[in-house]
């Protein structure tokens, strides 16, 4: 869902938002960050009260940071190389802003204040009945959601955005501990609907466009618009109500460095504009085509990234575990 978002991001621009098939994608795949978070309440949130915060920390830091970071310099490189980087400052301005509204990084940027408030909430839980804890999660969620309508975020670890998107967080949370009775039936017709809802959506705000309106809509785009909580959550729990009878752990494992590497992918899928010319002329007319071509190509090359990175990272540490025995 994050790669199509990327992909038809580029095809929203070069149709000058005038085809509404490109809208009906970016809205299915908007619910893709706000599952991020709601993931990251589901199974890291408890797992953050079990240790001591700076163990968590450290470990996430091991885990998630230092990848980041690794990623973060060759983005730099590659726009320095194209041109896109000329002046110095800008990187200065990215760690500062924690890459906001650039790269997929601003979301490692947010995420990382979130981790720092994890152990703390998983200690706070422990400490209230859990019925009190969902009534605070709710009121917490809806509180968050309203104050981005009114909040002018500058930078990507900021305490108002990092603690707003926290409500999908504690979200996922408690919606993880409900006994949710499995019928495949009606999970799949709640990731459906979700999915027409989040559709609906954004045609809604197509069809503003067309009458002149702005593309980013406070009420219509964007994580804290109605609509896309409802579809997200719908999608959410849809997810939680099937039975997956297939183990998809092999390809869970690299999901991050798919994450970390794929608009990288892009850019020189897009600077070069060999592949995607080729599509682009084989299907001209037919963006939604064009978008699936895309994202399956962009997906297939980052999990290959992801594999090689993940071979290295496992090598190394099994390379310093046998330097601590020794």
């Amino acid at each position: 869902m994050v790669i199509i978002t990327h992909v038809a991001d580029y095809y929203l621009l070069k149709t000058e938002m005038q085809d509404p098939i490109v809208f009906l994608f970016e809205g299915i795949s908007h619910c893709a960050n706000p599952l991020f978070l709601m993931l990251t309440g589901a199974f890291a949130l408890e797992r953050s009260g079990g240790v001591e915060p700076e163990q968590f920390w450290k470990k996430s830091f091991f885990k998630l940071g230092s990848p980041t970071i690794i990623f973060a310099v060759i983005y730099w490189v590659a726009d320095i190389y194209v041109g896109a980087i000329t002046n110095p400052l800008r990187i200065c301005k990215d760690i500062a802003t924690g890459f906001y509204q650039r790269y997929p990084h601003w979301y490692m940027s947010m995420l990382s204040s979130i981790y720092f408030v994890l152990p703390f909430i998983a200690r706070a839980k422990k400490s209230i009945s859990e019925r009190t804890y969902r009534k605070a999660v709710i009121a917490y969620f809806v509180w968050a959601m309203v104050g981005l309508y009114f909040d002018e975020v500058q930078a990507s670890w900021t305490i108002g955005l990092a603690m707003s998107y926290m409500g999908y967080v504690l979200l996922g949370n408690i919606l993880k501990d409900w006994h949710f009775k499995k019928n495949n039936k009606i999970g799949t017709l709640l990731i459906i609907l979700g999915s027409f809802i989040l559709m609906l959506d954004y045609y809604i705000i197509y069809l503003m466009v067309q009458q002149g309106g702005d593309y980013y809509n406070k009420f219509l785009w964007g994580y804290k618009a109605p609509l896309v909580i409802i579809g997200t959550l719908m999608v959410y729990i849809g997810f939680n109500k099937i039975i997956v009878r297939r183990s998809f752990a092999g390809c869970a494992k690299y999901s991050f460095y798919i994450y970390l590497s794929h608009r990288l992918i892009m850019n020189v899928l897009y600077y070069y504009r060999i592949v995607p010319g080729v599509v682009e002329q084989w299907f001209e007319g037919h963006s939604g085509i064009v978008i699936c071509i895309m994202t399956a190509l962009v997906f297939l090359l980052s999990y290959m990234v992801a594999v090689v990175v993940s071979s290295i990272q496992g090598w190394l540490l099994r390379q310093n575990k046998l330097m601590t025995i020794q």
